[in-house]
């Protein structure tokens, strides 16, 4: 991700904060701020803030506005109202002192050494590892391989062990040992519940003790990170029986042989659809069940392929199996469009299941919206950039007028519709003095019908 855009991020956030502390409430850190503008995706995952996570949806909404171009100071001006308030318990950061810095700094210049050697020598997965992400695995004190795999892209995951080697190797004086500081919540005072826009009036101060100014980082100087063990709401994970993942891999299923199911059961003349709908870090993947006659077990594998669908499902990667009908996939897309496929295995247990040939349930995919989306506005006309991952034939461009009548997925509002626009676009007919939304659709061809990516 380059400078700028982790700037102009940095500056959005800086200017939401600035307003929320106007308001009398506690806001993260600069040093937690521009962490997450190095790097948005996941923060929540990787980020242990009470501030920040009782801000998550205000900061997520302000994130999504500046990826889409709009104006830092419109953004902060017209906030809804369910963004002037946290949605869960906040509390001042935590200081912390320059005398953990030296050993941290020196567990992740060692960690940088390792992925440079890594990508040199033709690693795979090695250039996907941001150096963000190694500083903040010693930020939090990850020393599990397990754990740190977790927290690596996709690609990288086998490479955690190395990294927990090389932390383990540098022993205690790699990871801080500042203590755990445990900030008081807040709960936010009745007055600032819901202050008026800043645009009206200036919202009376709470009679609480208001925060501390907040101040914005300096441009040219990086604000040092610091490990902080600070406690975190969540809720717990579900256990397995709960959400049906069974503790399963392709190795322990049968291998597909191109033939009539093993099941006696009476399997769907034509595979379904998968609803795949957005959640927090990737999608979620629902599908409806296959009924049996008597009392037997069914298995849902699910499995996905980039690109293309698998031609049966050990060609495929693997999401999850299960005994619900519902899978989450976490997973990053490196392709314009993601095949899903459901599987079903029936058997009198798991054991018999898994040794019977599967019938194709359901099958659906995913297609990659555009990223790094940018909005410029230069001689008296506006254009964007983008990237958009290989596979995608065109991308479709909606100039949307702002006057609250006009419909978001009004296919009037297109634009540009003679350019393949695979990296940016050019309007020259906006008109002046109006505000607009632009959005983007991938377009990418699947079974020769064309399909859209969410915008």
């Amino acid at each position: 991700m380059s400078d700028l855009k982790t700037a102009r991020r940095l500056d959005a956030l800086t200017k939401w904060a600035s307003r929320a502390t106007a308001a009398g409430f506690p806001v993260p850190s600069v040093d937690v701020l521009t962490d997450i503008a190095t790097e948005p995706a996941g923060w929540r995952d990787r980020i242990d803030s009470i501030a920040a996570q009782g801000w998550g949806p205000s900061i997520d909404y302000v994130l999504h506005q500046d990826k889409f171009g709009v104006n830092h100071d419109e953004i902060v001006r017209s906030l809804p109202d369910e963004y002037l308030r946290p949605a869960g318990p906040i509390g001042a950061e935590p200081q912390t002192t320059s005398s953990a810095a030296a050993p941290d700094d020196l567990a992740i210049e060692a960690l940088v050494a390792w992925r440079e050697r890594r990508i040199a020598d033709g690693a795979d997965g090695a250039d996907s590892i941001k150096v963000t992400t190694l500083r903040n695995l010693v930020k939090f004190g990850y020393t599990d391989a397990e754990t740190i795999s977790k927290k690596l892209p996709g690609p990288a995951a086998y490479l955690g062990s190395e990294i927990a080697a090389i932390i383990g190797d540098l022993g205690s004086a790699a990871i801080s040992t500042t203590a755990p500081v445990t900030p008081r919540p807040v709960t936010p005072p009745r007055e600032a519940r819901n202050p008026e826009p800043v645009r009206r009036r200036r919202p009376t101060a709470p009679s609480a003790t208001p925060a501390p100014p907040f101040t914005s980082p300096p441009a040219a100087q990086s604000p040092r990170r610091e490990r902080v063990t600070e406690p975190i709401r969540v809720a717990p994970a579900p256990s397995r029986a709960e959400d049906g993942l069974l503790d399963l891999t392709h190795d322990d299923f049968c291998e597909y042989r191109y033939m009539r199911a093993d099941s006696d059961e009476i399997k769907p003349e034509k595979p379904g659809s998968i609803r795949v709908a957005p959640i927090d870090g990737g999608v979620r993947l629902t599908f409806e069940p296959f009924v049996t006659d008597g009392d037997k077990m069914v298995i849902y594998r699910v499995v996905s392929a980039d690109g293309s669908p698998p031609r049966k499902p050990e060609a495929g990667d693997l999401v999850g199996a299960t005994t619900s009908l519902r899978v989450d996939d976490l997973r990053g897309l490196r392709t314009a469009v993601r095949a899903y496929q459901v599987w079903c295995h029936v058997g009198t247990d798991q054991e018999d299941a898994v040794r019977n040939n599967p019938f194709l349930l359901a099958r659906g995919q995913e297609v990659s919206t555009v990223f790094d989306f940018e909005i410029h506005l230069a001689e008296g006309r506006i254009s964007g950039e983008w990237t958009a991952f290989p596979g995608a034939q065109r991308i479709r461009v909606y100039r949307i007028p702002r006057d609250g009548t006009a419909r978001m997925d009004d296919p009037q509002h297109e634009i540009c519709r003679g350019e393949s626009n695979l990296e940016g676009f050019a309007d020259w007919d906006a008109e002046p003095g109006k505000v607009y939304t632009y959005r983007a659709c991938a377009e990418v061809s699947i079974d020769g019908a064309t399909q859209l990516s969410r915008p």
